[in-house]
């Protein structure tokens, strides 16, 4: 459920994006006629054209500090989400390793019982050969 509601978040902010990008560009022409009056050394002037930054003070104001809000508790749930997923990720890898250990050494105890009974074997054989118990048919 904290999916959908993390998305339904997401489209919400994207959609405030739009109506905050259609302002942008007269927000920095506004800027631009600023820092050209302040490089000019006409600080008046300068000062006349920042005041055209009082109109967009509703929209980057209230509205940036909401998103960046949203943006921040979306950040705190996901990281909480991904340092979860982490942690269960080493639990089974921790897991699973354990079982690989199991497997190998179960099939290394098959192996080595084989091997060390035909060794046994050969053993066997060649001392019976030795003590003259089976003859050469060759």
């Amino acid at each position: 459920m904290a999916k959908a509601a993390d998305r339904v978040e997401l489209a919400r902010i994207e959609g405030s994006f739009k109506y905050l990008s259609r302002n942008l560009e007269e927000f920095l022409s506004v800027g631009d006629r600023t820092m050209a009056a302040l490089a000019d050394g006409r600080r008046e002037d300068a000062r006349i054209a920042s005041l055209d930054f009082a109109k967009f003070a509703q929209a980057f104001g209230p509205d940036l500090s909401e998103i960046r809000r949203a943006v921040a508790e979306l950040t705190e749930r996901s990281t909480r989400e991904v340092l979860a997923r982490e942690e269960l990720d080493t639990y089974l890898s921790f897991a699973f390793f354990l079982a690989a250990c199991g497997v190998g050494l179960g099939i290394s105890a098959v192996g080595s019982t084989r091997v060390i009974a035909g060794l046994r074997q050969l053993v066997a054989s060649a001392r019976a050969i030795e003590s003259g118990g089976i003859r050469n048919r060759w």
